[in-house]
């Protein structure tokens, strides 16, 4: 009685696992750290203001460098009201022409923070197309300007995140 038991919880467990997609188990977010390069550039117009920031991208330890980023938000009259406006970043690796991820969401003004999916990316990124991020531009211990997370990238980038640095 005792070994159906554990033969029908094993039955049971094999099958919720095959409900799974392939990879499902590294399927977790990866939290990047953001660090800007100079400080962040306003530019205003008559519907409201543009900000720019860029710089490098780390995994979250600091220390293993991933790409680069660029951030752009908008902020439109009208928006106060809510306290956010729209942010769009791209993060670039590699070579020319570079392999790339573009995020589009809605950042708050008082706090920072951000969210929103990945809207686009080269082939290489392709299965993170449509998952979600959260991000903020407060700064991190080590000085960044700020973290961004992204759901299901560790399928991809985890090899590169999990190395011990040598």
């Amino acid at each position: 009685m005792r070994r159906t038991a554990i033969l029908l919880l094993a039955v049971v467990a094999a099958s919720l696992f095959s409900l799974a997609s392939p990879g499902e188990a590294q399927a977790q977010p990866v939290t990047l750290t953001l660090d800007r390069v100079g400080g962040l550039v306003n530019v205003d117009d008559a519907a409201g203001r543009w900000q720019y920031e860029a710089g490098v991208v780390y995994c979250a330890d600091g220390f293993v460098a991933w790409g680069v980023y660029m951030i752009q938000r908008r902020v439109t009259i009208g928006a106060e009201q809510v306290n956010s406006g729209a942010v769009t970043v791209t993060l670039i690796m590699g070579n020319t022409p570079a392999d790339n991820i573009t995020l589009q969401g809605a950042h708050a003004f008082d706090t920072g923070s951000y969210l929103g999916s990945v809207s686009a990316t080269s082939r290489l990124w392709a299965p993170v197309r449509g998952r979600s991020f959260t991000g903020s531009t407060l700064p991190v211990p080590f000085g960044s300007s700020g973290t961004l997370t992204i759901d299901r990238l560790r399928r991809i980038v985890g090899d590169i995140c999990d190395a011990p640095v040598s």
